[in-house]
């Protein structure tokens, strides 16, 4: 029902800044924010989705087309930022790549936030003896100062 609604609402912001384009050019600019919200909105419900329902069948993928996702998915989500692909050539497959698709999606879209509008992300993949180590990195920004990096313990909860 929420992602109904949501689509429902984004149809109507979108025809409102349609229609005040040329009248309001500031209207259809705040308009556009609104849809990238209920935009991050209907991705947040398919996350829930992933939490509480089953996962869709396995399938398998190799490591080449898990890579290629990855790299369509970054370039589409964050088309400023810079992706550093690093690693030689494998042929190794994954019994349920899909499912690590789904994990990659996740990983390379926290990097991609955390780096900025113009950072860099690096994907990197090693294959050694039949198995296989993929990392995503970059130096992202500074947490903000709202949260703190070492929290206070409640005194109850310490033995």
């Amino acid at each position: 029902r929420l992602r109904n609604l949501c689509a429902g609402v984004k149809m109507t912001v979108e025809k409102i800044a349609s229609v005040t384009s040329q009248t309001h050019p500031q209207m259809a600019d705040r308009c556009s924010l609104i849809v990238a919200e209920l935009e991050n909105l209907r991705e947040f419900t398919d996350r829930m989705d992933r939490l509480f329902d089953n996962l869709p069948a396995p399938e398998p993928k190799s490591l080449f087309d898990i890579l290629c996702d990855a790299r369509e998915f970054f370039i589409k989500k964050f088309p400023f930022c810079h992706l550093e692909l690093d690693g030689g050539e494998l042929a190794a497959s994954f019994k349920h790549g899909s499912w690590f698709v789904i994990a990659m999606r996740e990983i390379i879209a926290n990097a991609g936030e955390a780096a900025g509008a113009s950072g860099t992300v690096r994907l990197a993949w090693a294959g050694k003896d039949g198995s296989v180590t993929v990392s995503v990195s970059n130096p992202g920004e500074p947490p903000p100062p709202e949260i703190p990096l070492n929290p206070p313990r409640d005194r109850k909860s310490v033995v």
